[in-house]
């Protein structure tokens, strides 16, 4: 997701077009000089429980984000359980974060700054992958904001696992 067209940024009419305020489709973006690389990226991963949401469900505030902060947004939308079992959707999250990396300039931003995001299931993600970079030497995320991460996960007898 991008509010501007950013210099090396690959557009192709089914990304999400954000500037609402851009006269005609979408595809008139193209003909506009774009504007210099961003030095930031946010990769967001969203919430939903591992089962349920996609980058589309969060579109609303990740629309303001990436105007107010005028950066690309790369979201990630992983494989969900239970159709997909664990680690399918960490590891997609993981490669994505890798990719965003070794092809910043396709997302029109230097990534001098990448910002992992998530909130509940998302933020979990946002912390796994960040846990992995360190352990595998990649370049570390500049920032985390992990919103109400499933962070503590016990099995402990409760009320719902009584059922």
């Amino acid at each position: 997701i991008s509010y501007r067209w950013k210099e090396g940024q690959v557009y192709r009419d089914d990304h999400l077009s954000l500037n609402e305020d851009a006269p005609g489709p979408p595809e008139s973006l193209l003909f506009h000089q774009p504007e210099g690389k961003a030095n930031g990226l946010i990769v967001h991963f969203h919430g939903g429980g591992f089962v349920a949401q996609s980058s589309r469900s969060h579109q609303i505030y990740l629309k303001d984000w990436s105007k107010q902060l005028d950066v690309p947004i790369l979201s990630v939308d992983y494989a969900l359980a239970p159709q997909y079992c664990f680690p399918r959707g960490f590891n997609e999250c993981f490669y994505a974060y890798c990719w965003a990396l070794a092809n910043a300039e396709k997302l029109g931003t230097t990534a001098d700054k990448v910002c992992l995001v998530g909130d509940s299931a998302g933020a979990n993600l946002v912390l796994a992958v960040t846990l992995k970079a360190v352990s595998l030497g990649l370049k570390r995320p500049s920032g985390i904001v992990a919103c109400y991460p499933a962070a503590l996960v016990q099995m402990l007898p409760g009320p719902s696992r009584l059922l």
